[in-house]
């Protein structure tokens, strides 16, 4: 199992929850999830506070567990999230927050530490931060741009963990309907991710995506009953086993 993370890049892996985990977008998906984790931005556009759990089994390895929880309160969000086994841990705990810069122009931050325990081998605490930006056109577009680890902090092996850019379009043509595109570069690879998302009924979203780099196809389901929403997404890798990701949030 230590190898499998030494080979996976430290703090690669991070679901983030809800629709994206279907979608594989996230710089432009308005929700608890996205505006904790990766676009702070979006925690300006949020009508309503929230609280999310996310859980999955990755690539359905027995001992390997992943758990996250997100919540936003007006213009602010904290996020709390574990990845590991019991001799290998990853934590991360991150403080956001966003604000409009002009009605449709939005800015946010979020403060990341990034905690590693190896048992018995040591720990290490790094600082990393994410900048964000989103635009709205004409209620229909949504336009961003994140700068996630700019600080390119250093793991335990003294590597850095590289910075990645991602420019995202989410067009929206019907409130049941909605397209969208991430465009993601670091210095390591690029990757494009597409999804959709159609709504047989309001409480019922059907959704699909894709990601190239790996080859990841996704698909699954969102079931919202009053103020409480429960998602499900399935992921197809092409050399790994599939993972199932379970989130469940309320909003107020």
């Amino acid at each position: 199992m230590l190898i499998i993370f030494y080979l996976w890049a430290i703090f690669e892996y991070q679901e983030i929850g809800g629709s994206s985990s279907a979608l594989q977008i996230s710089s432009t998906i308005k929700s608890t999830y996205n505006a904790t984790a990766i676009n702070p931005a979006l925690l300006s556009n949020l009508n309503k506070n929230g609280i999310g759990l996310v859980y999955c089994r990755p690539f359905e390895i027995s001992d390997l567990q992943y758990s996250r929880l997100s919540i936003n309160y007006k213009n602010f969000g904290v996020g709390f999230s574990r990845l590991g086994f019991i001799n290998y841990q990853e934590f991360n705990l991150s403080l956001s927050a966003g604000f409009n810069l002009l009605p449709n122009l939005a800015y946010g931050l979020i403060i990341k530490g990034l905690y590693i325990d190896l048992n018995t081998y040591g720990q290490s605490l790094m600082p990393a931060l994410n900048l964000g930006t989103s635009y709205v056109m004409i209620d229909k577009i949504i336009i961003s741009a994140v700068m996630d680890n700019l600080n390119m902090p250093q793991n335990p092996n003294g590597e850095q963990i590289p910075w990645q850019l991602t420019g995202g379009v989410l067009f929206q043509p019907v409130p049941d309907f909605c397209l969208g595109c991430d465009l993601t570069k670091s210095q390591d690879n690029q990757n494009i991710k597409l999804g959709t998302e159609f709504k047989v009924i309001p409480e019922l979203a059907f959704r699909l995506g894709m990601k190239t780099n790996p080859l990841i196809i996704s698909g699954g389901l969102g079931i919202t009953f009053r103020n409480i929403y429960f998602d499900y997404s399935l992921q197809f890798y092409t050399q790994l086993k599939q993972t199932s990701i379970f989130s469940l949030g309320y909003f107020w």
